[in-house]
């Protein structure tokens, strides 16, 4: 699809799949936890990993974000170009020439990586050297989901130690990430992130016990925002869904407006099910089964290149040709589908945002 193309159409003369950007509603999401925590002390360092999008990590920031994450190095590159400087790796950084990239990076911004592993470390301390830069860490715990991250507290105050020892590596806090814990009761929720979250905090007090500055504590999601967003001793937080919004996230109460859907076209009717133009390649099934927009209707089916729709007193009404939203069940996953964001005011398309970041998984 050609931007320039589609700028000015309206929703209905849009072809499909098109990715759709509310403007309004990713606003007021934006704004919504920007209010949240302008009196708090912590902060937010939203992912990047969503929307992969420089205006709207610059609009964070204008909004009070003290910088971003990035889930990988590739991702960071972009956002150092478009003008970010300040960013988090939530991430292990092992190939030597993804370290030779962060080193470069760290030469006009503040870049910081998540470590668990003194051989990571070594490798860090060498390459930043022979770039005469310093690169910031911070610990990370596993703190529930089993993936990276030291295991234990003695572990982590171990790493920390020997981190002290290598040149051009700057120490700076920890993180953990507690999970976003869907289809829990907000009393459930609360209490097993606060659980996940009295780890990191203790792995916190246990090294300055060390006498060793801990400056960032950095946890958190969209799913755990508000419960995060006041937990003592949290710093910051790495929320990401919240500017566009997912179908878990919206069945689970949050108070966020859905401003990502993806636009599609019945190209076929039966009795009883409508095909849509709209598979896999255009949004995707990874966290669940996508929902239309504005229909109950399910998607009960879901192929390379096609959706399929139960046919109800809803949709019966809809014909080839017809246009329909579909909410995807996971966002970031079908924002990496795409070259452009639609950006819509009252179903006008007013803009066309690049996904900048589209890609980057090295």
């Amino acid at each position: 699809m050609k931007s320039e193309l589609v700028s000015g159409l309206k929703l209905e003369n849009l072809p499909t799949p098109a990715l759709l950007l509310d403007m309004s509603n990713l606003e007021y999401n934006i704004n919504l936890l920007a209010d949240f925590f302008r009196d708090k002390p912590c902060d937010i360092r939203p992912h990047m990993k969503g929307h992969k999008n420089l205006t709207i990590a610059h609009m964070q920031i204008d909004r009070g974000a003290i910088g971003v994450t990035c889930a990988k190095t590739s991702e960071a590159e972009v956002m150092v170009n478009g003008g970010i400087k300040d960013i988090l790796i939530a991430n292990q950084v092992i190939e030597s020439g993804k370290i030779n990239l962060l080193a470069e990076l760290a030469r006009r911004a503040d870049i910081k990586v998540a470590v668990d592993s003194y051989q990571n470390c070594e490798n860090l301390s060498r390459i930043a050297v022979e770039h005469g830069v310093t690169i910031g860490v911070l610990v990370e715990m596993d703190i529930g989901l089993g993936r990276c991250g030291v295991k234990s507290f003695d572990e982590g105050i171990n790493l920390v130690q020997e981190i002290q020892k290598l040149d051009n590596l700057e120490f700076r806090g920890v993180m953990g990430y507690e999970g976003p814990f869907r289809d829990k009761t907000q009393s459930e929720k609360s209490d097993m992130v606060k659980e996940s979250l009295s780890r990191v905090v203790q792995l916190k007090r246990r090294i300055e016990q060390e006498n060793i500055q801990v400056e960032i504590v950095s946890c958190g999601s969209t799913g755990t925002w508000d419960i995060t967003g006041n937990y003592p001793e949290i710093t910051e937080i790495q929320a990401g869904t919240y500017p566009l919004m997912e179908v878990p996230y919206l069945e689970d109460g949050l108070p966020f407006k859905s401003a990502l859907s993806v636009l599609a076209t019945v190209i076929s009717k039966s009795h009883d099910k409508l095909i849509l133009d709209c598979g896999l390649k255009a949004v995707t099934d990874d966290q669940g089964i996508p929902k239309l927009m504005d229909y109950d209707s399910p998607i009960v089916g879901i192929n390379e290149e096609h959706s399929i729709v139960e046919i109800d007193h809803e949709t019966e009404k809809l014909e080839i040709g017809d246009k329909i939203r579909i909410l995807p069940a996971h966002s970031c996953t079908t924002v990496n589908l795409y070259d452009y964001y639609c950006c819509l005011r009252n179903n006008e398309v007013v803009d066309i945002w690049q996904v900048h970041a589209r890609g980057m998984v090295t």
